[in-house]
């Protein structure tokens, strides 16, 4: 290199200015600090898994896709997070705060609002008010892919939903309008891969023609009862596996609406036979009718099911007996009663019904749970917590004391919410979904 100074040619040796010391210095300073701050920038995690059933074949599909798009998979539990539940659930969602977390997985069994299974069990809203706090994260989940029965369902992708109120940056639910494939089938294997693989596709479609050859490209999507919801510049679509015959795919609030009044009929219809499982053939709450899984009362469970979001858009007035919790109580009465006994120890209750008996010199007996009337069960609680308040303020007695007297009384009051008025607020949604269970209600004491 040459360069022009008076009339005369000097060569200048470009490695000169390597060899300063301050040169030297200033670059070594420079380097020290970009290395620096490249370490402190945070670790990406592209996909959050909760796995809810310890469905391994799922986490295998995840991870199997991830590797060929290089993305970050985070399974929850892990080694050090052993259950997903409330008490887990800051630490889970603290570990994610630095991250930025573009899908979410949820899998297992799902009944309204909740996810159970053999690692735990969350109610939806629980998990995204402590994913809000972060509003980082709420912010950058933009993909959701719901593994369980009923999950995509209208309720859960318009605008009222939880999802929408707490991700809003949310464009695209992949789940099931109904039952769900077993997570083992081949079927159910390939369509979690094929959500992930066609996510960003079905973004950038453009037409109602091109949202349904797309979904055809799902393996299997004409055999269960698929559903995707997602949203372009433009437009809204939901697409399921019984609506695709019909081409059409744009989601239509008016038609939402007007088969919502048109389906108010069979909602009377199906309100009393509801009753009639809940009340027994009879009046004073017998166990529920006898039913199978594939049978009347289930029919009835999906069908509030597919029809909740009619109450959330306020088409359909309130009903006691159009509380899908309640029907799925009701379906899954005998397997509640079953979990019920595993978590309150009878033994234990046994022991303290007889110190009462012979402190009050009565004969009370606890009433068989898997084969008596809800009626009777009731009238078992109400007339011992009436006696149990009615000695509260005598002389303690050293056969029967104040502490023997409220865990009698917790009992009580677990068995009558819990057996006898099914109070979903209450009910672990494990007890419904998972045969020994080991969830645990809240109650208060």
């Amino acid at each position: 290199m040459c360069t022009h100074s008076a009339g005369k040619y000097f060569r200048v040796d470009p490695l000169k200015p390597f060899f300063n010391l301050t040169t030297r210095i200033t670059m070594f300073l420079r380097l020290f600090v970009f290395f620096f701050m490249s370490s402190m920038q945070p670790v990406f995690a592209d996909t959050v898994v909760l796995d809810f059933n310890n469905n391994t074949s799922t986490v295998d599909q995840i991870r199997h896709y991830s590797a060929t798009v290089k993305e970050t998979v985070l399974v929850f539990p892990n080694k050090d997070i052993k259950r997903i539940d409330e008490n887990s659930l800051p630490e889970i969602i603290a570990s994610l705060k630095d991250r930025a977390v573009s899908t979410l997985i949820l899998s297992g069994h799902y009944v309204p609002a909740s996810y159970s299974g053999k690692n735990g069990e969350l109610r939806i809203n629980e998990l995204l008010k402590e994913i809000f706090n972060y509003k980082e994260l709420s912010g950058s989940i933009k993909f959701l892919i719901l593994r369980g029965c009923y999950t995509t369902r209208l309720n859960e992708v318009l605008k009222h939903s939880l999802w929408h109120k707490y991700l809003p940056n949310l464009a695209y639910i992949s789940g099931y309008k109904g039952r769900a494939w077993s997570s083992e089938t081949e079927a159910s294997q390939q369509f979690i891969y094929d959500s992930l693989a066609l996510r960003n596709a079905f973004l950038s479609t453009a037409s109602e023609s091109e949202t349904i050859n797309l979904f055809k490209q799902i393996r299997g999507y004409d055999k269960s009862d698929l559903a995707l919801w997602f949203k372009t510049a433009n437009n809204q679509f939901y697409l399921t596996t019984d609506g695709i015959s019909r081409k059409k795919s744009l989601l239509n609030f008016n038609k939402i609406t007007y088969t919502c009044k048109l389906n108010n009929v069979y909602r009377k219809k199906y309100n009393q036979l509801l009753m009639k499982y809940d009340l027994g053939e009879e009046q004073g709450f017998k166990r529920p009718s006898v039913d199978s899984e594939k049978g009347e009362l289930r029919d009835i469970y999906e069908w509030l099911l597919k029809n909740q979001h009619c109450h959330q858009l306020n088409i359909w007035k309130r009903n006691d007996y159009d509380d899908v919790s309640k029907a799925a109580a009701l379906l899954f009465f005998n397997r509640l009663t079953h979990n019920y006994q595993n978590i309150y120890n009878q033994y234990e209750f046994q022991q303290m019904l007889e110190q009462y008996n012979a402190y009050a010199g009565k004969q009370h007996v606890l009433p068989d749970l898997n084969k008596s009337s809800r009626q009777a069960i009731r009238k078992f609680t109400h007339t011992l917590s009436s006696q149990l308040y009615n000695i509260a303020g005598k002389q303690k007695n050293k056969m029967f004391n104040a502490h023997a007297m409220a865990r009698l009384q917790y009992h009580l009051t677990a068995m009558n919410d819990l057996i006898v008025n099914l109070d979903t607020r209450k009910l672990p949604s494990s007890w419904l979904t998972v045969k020994d269970s080991f969830a645990v209600p809240f109650l208060v004491q």
